[in-house]
């Protein structure tokens, strides 16, 4: 009996609800303004309504095409794929299958059809909730153009009432017309031009009856319902057009015969794999290419103003550089334990990007660029900017530093903590010259030079090379431990390599409107001197010996003028070679993404192999050396004890060579040699005893 009662009640509500709403859909559809409060309710609703938009002007939502420097297309950017079509290039077939489907009375009602309504009206009471919309075209349009997705009886009014506005204003052609661009097929593909392209290959007037269903099919849902990824849910809602087409005599009983067999033998395999997305070469360049010109012409405009914007892409660099990184960590990458890398190739006298490899591949779910986004720590290729600080400071590379105990006291709070940096071999040697120190990559040495100019001093430095990331302010930021990216470290060298002068790195040079009309040339980005040419040419001759003679040695090419430093954090975490030519700069790292040990890889070993490796692929020019420094170098001899040059007394000397300015040092004065008083000649100098016999009179000797 209570069973019974509540069944009463439901069906009482629910027959509540059918006559509510159709006596205020009856009200508002039928007799606006025979009462006085449903002309209040028409007046307030009329009020917010927008205005209707010129439905004659077919928005055009072009493409953004990324280019190479040489002009190739790598990229193109959109929302949707958009290709306005005209009413009369639309062919029968499509227009009829869209009528046929969303609203077989399109040509019999004025915006509205009052009998979907009602239909609609009776569903959505009965369920408690909007089920059906009874939207017809012009409803669909409206919304479209004009409001939001909300699921509301208030915006269903909304609705209806502009519905009415536009086909008082427009002839059932012009809306059509309208609709068909606008409406969203699926894959990318906004409007009917782009959608039977990207689909069939097609224009829209050249789709058979089959092929128009498939796509009107899609209109309801068009990613769930998408042929790519739903071929039973395309092919069942495209023989529901077919039988729509066929019910409302736009086609014969044979015609839909055909199409149905044209339907069960389609291959939906064949249509475009790639259908409505966007093209992108070379991810990792292209991506970081979309979000500088988004950041320089904002989202809307690149997304939907048709740009054509060139690149500094070199594309056999791009394609050099990802082959040898993906073949070094695959070939050694086990052995080493490393899984990832990231490489970035800059043109000195320009600042242009012309590679950029932000790992070893790219995958749908990682699209994390290693070159511009990863923060690691460069180790030892970070003491060259520390170096240049000190030339500026009037060291040279003479300088004498002590590579033995070096004590840093730091202050945490209250309490002192004293910081004590070995070298990576355990070792000392004492004093040393910066550019040996350099050279050798000493730390005992570096930090001994940090404690005399300063961490501000290579702090200022860091950021008038353009390096963006934030660094500590602490004592072993000398020695790499502060977190940059790959892009940061190839851009601060390559104000080296280019005297001194720093140029903001970029990716893009042309742009150019749908009009071909010039937005922009930002080919000549903005510079500074970052250090003058003197010191860099310092910095500069200092670095040569790395990759000739010192921990850079596997990069070393020859006949081609290389100068870099490598680099090798703790528990072998972080491994890098950073150099340059006269032409390019050029950062490789190593690491893996989980920040976990590697197995002893060093800087000087895999990523200086693998640089070596891209520098060999790439075009050098005829400048193999940099025109900057001294063609002849300049050759001075040393006391190996002193490092000061070699005097009359010294015994063990060494040659080095400069190729900038030799620095002014004064001769050895430590060394002393024992003297002897002969008293038929008088003072002469006792002989090596591991030279050949004296040729002097053997008197007996008075020592002195």
């Amino acid at each position: 009996m209570k069973r019974s009662k509540y069944t009463l009640r439901r069906r009482a509500l629910s027959f509540f609800r059918v006559f509510t709403v159709v006596i205020i859909l009856s009200v508002l559809f039928v007799g606006l303004g025979t009462t006085m409060t449903a002309r209040k309710i028409k007046r307030d609703i009329e009020q917010s309504l927008p205005p209707i938009r010129d439905l004659d002007h077919l928005e055009d939502k072009r493409i953004t095409r990324f280019l190479s420097s040489d002009g190739k297309l790598i990229a193109t950017l959109f929302k949707e794929n958009y290709k306005p079509v005209k009413f009369e290039d639309m062919g029968d077939n499509i227009k009829n299958a869209v009528v046929a489907i969303e609203d077989a009375r399109f040509y019999q009602h004025n915006g509205v059809d009052y009998r979907s309504v009602a239909r609609a009206a009776v569903q959505n009471a009965l369920a408690g909730r909007i089920q059906q919309g009874a939207s017809t075209i012009t409803m669909q349009l409206a919304r479209h153009l004009y409001l939001s997705d909300e699921q509301s009886y208030e915006r269903k009014i909304k609705e209806a009432l502009l519905a009415r506005k536009i086909e008082q204003e427009y002839g059932k052609d012009k809306i059509l017309e309208r609709y068909l661009n606008e409406v969203y097929f699926g894959a990318g593909s906004m409007g009917i031009g782009a959608a039977s392209s990207r689909y069939f290959k097609k224009t829209p007037d050249q789709l058979t009856v089959a092929q128009a269903a498939l796509l009107a099919g899609l209109i309801q849902s068009p990613t769930y319902l998408n042929p790519l990824t739903n071929h039973r849910g395309a092919r069942y809602r495209q023989i529901q057009v077919l039988t729509a087409l066929r019910d409302n005599d736009y086609i014969t009983g044979q015609e839909f015969r055909d199409s149905l067999d044209e339907a069960r033998q389609a291959d939906f395999d064949e249509l475009t794999p790639e259908a409505g997305r966007p093209l992108l070469k070379y991810p990792y360049f292209t991506t970081y290419s979309m979000k500088k010109a988004i950041d320089a012409f904002g989202e809307k405009k690149v997304y939907e103003g048709g740009l054509t914007i060139r690149t500094t892409l070199d594309l056999k660099a791009q394609k050099h550089m990802e082959s040898v990184l993906t073949e070094m960590l695959g070939r050694y990458g086990g052995s080493y334990g490393v899984n990832n890398g990231a490489a970035v190739l800059i043109e000195n006298k320009t600042g242009h990007i012309k590679a950029l490899v932000g790992g070893k591949n790219w995958r749908s779910g990682d699209r994390f660029n290693r070159a511009t986004q990863a923060l690691r720590q460069p180790g030892s290729t970070f003491k060259p900017l520390l170096y240049t600080a000190a030339l500026e400071r009037g060291y040279t590379q003479d300088t004498l530093l002590n590579d033995g105990e070096v004590k840093w006291v730091v202050k945490d709070g209250n309490k002192t903590k004293v910081w004590k940096p070995i070298n990576s071999d355990g070792r000392e040697k004492g004093k040393i010259p910066m550019r040996e120190a350099l050279r050798l990559s000493r730390n005992q040495a570096t930090v001994d030079l940090a404690q005399k100019v300063g961490v501000w001093s290579l702090l200022d430095m860091a950021e008038r090379t353009g390096i963006k990331s934030e660094l500590p302010r602490v004592p072993s930021l000398a020695l790499g431990t502060g977190e940059v990216t790959p892009l940061d470290m190839a851009t601060a060298y390559s104000c080296f390599a280019n005297q001194g002068t720093f140029h903001e790195p970029t990716v893009l040079t042309l742009v150019t409107d749908a009009e071909n009309q010039k937005l922009a040339d930002m080919s000549h980005g903005w510079s500074r001197q970052a250090t003058s040419p003197e010191v860099a040419e310092q910095t500069v001759d200092m670095m040569l010996r790395v990759a000739s003679r010192g921990t850079g040695a596997a990069a070393f090419i020859p006949g081609l003028q290389i100068a870099g430093k490598t680099g090798t954090t703790d528990s072998f975490k972080d491994a890098w070679f950073v150099g340059f030519t006269p032409r390019y700069t050029l950062a490789v790292w190593m690491g893996n993404d989980d920040n976990s040990p590697t197995r002893h890889l060093y800087g000087g070993d895999l990523p200086a192999r693998a640089w070596r490796k891209m520098m060999l692929g790439l075009p050098q020019g005829r400048q193999k050396t940099f025109d900057f420094l001294a063609t002849t170098p300049v050759k001075r001899v040393y006391c190996k004890k002193s490092h000061r040059l070699k005097g009359a007394d010294c015994k063990e000397t060494y040659a080095e060579t400069f190729r900038a300015p030799a620095p002014q040092t004064p001769k050895c004065t430590e060394c002393k040699s024992t003297k002897v008083f002969d008293v038929n000649i008088g003072e002469v100098e006792l002989p090596d005893p591991l030279q050949t016999r004296p040729d002097y009179p053997q008197a007996r000797p008075v020592i002195l």
